[in-house]
């Protein structure tokens, strides 16, 4: 009988310990802060902290504890999201998750349709804006014949420019034409052609002859100019 008990209580034992080695210790992070914060402004209809916060609780909720979260997983998922270009994640000396958001902001604006879709820099389509206030920059036309980064980059270099980001509002692509600068100026279009580059020259040309229309001959001189060819402007009605 004595044998009996010994054994027994051997067996309870190893059943206790191996309990212990085979069952999953759950962390509970319902406890723990999750702490967001935002970089730039956030310009996007239904996005708030709490979406990231319920993010990362769920992410955080298939971890064994704090020692086990993979930071980098747990970032590039955040950024999973369109609206988000950079997340980056820290926990701080008292187990509170720190999260900085840095929100993709709006690069240019594209007309599809009668319908505006806003994209970053990168060429990201962004969903639905709050509101926007600045004066981006309107590609249009027929945007699946041409090489997207020639539109960005061309979009780019008219930002960098003081005075084109002044007078440029719009970029319009068609087959026809090729590269149609919309000025703000007198609603001109402005042709320059299969090159997208822009050179000191047309810039020039571009300024006179804006000057001369609106201060001497008036807003419906031309309905469009062209600048593809070398020293001269093309006036066409």
């Amino acid at each position: 009988m004595r044998i009996f008990k010994l054994l027994l209580a051997s067996l309870l034992y190893l059943v206790f310990l191996y309990l212990i080695f085979t069952i999953k210790y759950e962390y509970d992070f319902s406890s723990k802060i999750i702490s967001v914060h935002y970089m730039n402004k956030n310009i996007y209809q239904d996005v708030s902290k709490e979406i990231f916060s319920q993010q990362t609780l769920d992410f955080l909720n298939n971890s064994d504890s704090l020692e086990d979260i993979n930071i980098s997983l747990l970032e590039e998922l955040i950024m999973d999201n369109n609206y988000v270009r950079k997340a980056e994640v820290y926990l701080d000396t008292e187990d509170t998750v720190n999260i900085y958001i840095d929100f993709r902001e709006p690069f240019v604006r594209t007309l599809v349709d009668n319908k505006i879709y806003y994209f970053d820099s990168e060429q990201i389509m962004l969903p639905n804006l709050k509101s926007f206030d600045n004066e981006l920059i309107v590609l249009s036309g027929d945007l699946s014949s041409v090489d997207l980064g020639s539109l960005f980059n061309l979009a780019k270099d008219i930002y960098n420019n003081h005075i084109l980001s002044e007078l440029i509002g719009g970029i319009h692509y068609n087959e026809e034409d090729h590269y149609v600068l919309s000025s703000r100026l007198c609603d001109l279009g402005i042709i320059i052609g299969k090159d997208p580059m822009f050179n000191f020259n047309k810039l020039k040309q571009i300024e006179v002859f804006l000057g001369h229309m609106f201060e001497q001959v008036g807003c419906d001189y031309c309905d469009l100019i062209n600048l593809e060819y070398d020293n001269q402007i093309i006036c066409i009605n």
